[in-house]
């Protein structure tokens, strides 16, 4: 009874943080699933992009009210990301992850610097660079389909690169986080590795978290929700890489 009303906990914070910081959560699940619930890694990653979705959904439909989802760019990041995550689940099996892993890291490494001294633009009007949408949204799709995480890292560098503010990118990621997770779920879901328990505990949590922070943050002042939480993500972005590569 503990351990699942730790669980719920765990569940609460991770929705409340990857909301509010327009990550996608699943590498933090997988950490839960794995060294809290005891669960194999095969079984944690299928379980993770499954838990991931509600939360999501909840956060996204909550910004998408509030008017912070940037729909044009959510576009152009979904044209690519999403045929990404379905062929990259496909060559998954034929992909190990010795050559994956480091590759990624190293461009979340690069990433993270950039978000951390990348001026935000103060214009209302992004024009999206398709190149950089491209570039951005085909990493995150090859890390859900090859890896099981949620690709949140990359797409949030991608929006602070074209220059949406950290709000905006809250808000967008969490948007287009719905439906790559959703695509990524099902790509991992078919071969019955799901523990639906843990994945439910987890979901009770984490959408608790997810309709909470919107609230919270539409309440917070834009300036200095970019200088508070760029940096943080920055950092995390690169821990995640170095986590990677090592």
């Amino acid at each position: 009874m503990t351990l699942n009303l730790l669980v719920v906990v765990c569940g609460f914070l991770i929705g409340f943080f990857v909301i509010s910081t327009g990550g996608g959560g699943a590498a933090l699940y997988l950490g839960v699933l794995t060294g809290l619930c005891g669960l194999s890694a095969a079984h944690a990653v299928d379980t993770s992009l499954l838990t991931a979705i509600p939360a999501l959904c909840f956060g996204a439909l909550s910004f998408y009210r509030h008017g912070n989802v940037n729909v044009k760019l959510a576009r152009q990041f979904l044209y690519f990301a999403l045929p990404t995550v379905i062929v990259a689940s496909l060559l998954a099996r034929y992909i190990p992850e010795k050559i994956y892993a480091p590759l990624i890291g190293l461009v979340l490494v690069v990433l993270g610097v950039q978000m951390y001294f990348r001026k935000v633009r103060q214009t209302e009007d992004i024009h999206v660079d398709r190149v950089k949408a491209a570039y951005y949204a085909i990493l995150s799709g090859l890390m859900i389909g090859i890896g099981g995480l949620s690709g949140g890292g990359v797409i949030v560098a991608g929006l602070l690169a074209i220059g949406e503010d950290m709000l905006g990118t809250v808000a967008t990621s969490s948007f287009i986080l719905v439906w790559t997770s959703l695509i990524g779920a099902v790509m991992h879901i078919t071969g019955g590795g799901v523990s639906y328990f843990y994945a439910l505990l987890l979901i009770i949590g984490s959408v608790t978290g997810a309709l909470i922070a919107p609230r919270v943050l539409s309440r917070v002042n834009r300036a200095t929700f970019d200088r508070i939480c760029k940096p943080v993500i920055s950092l995390i972005v690169i821990l995640m890489g170095l986590q990677m590569i090592f």
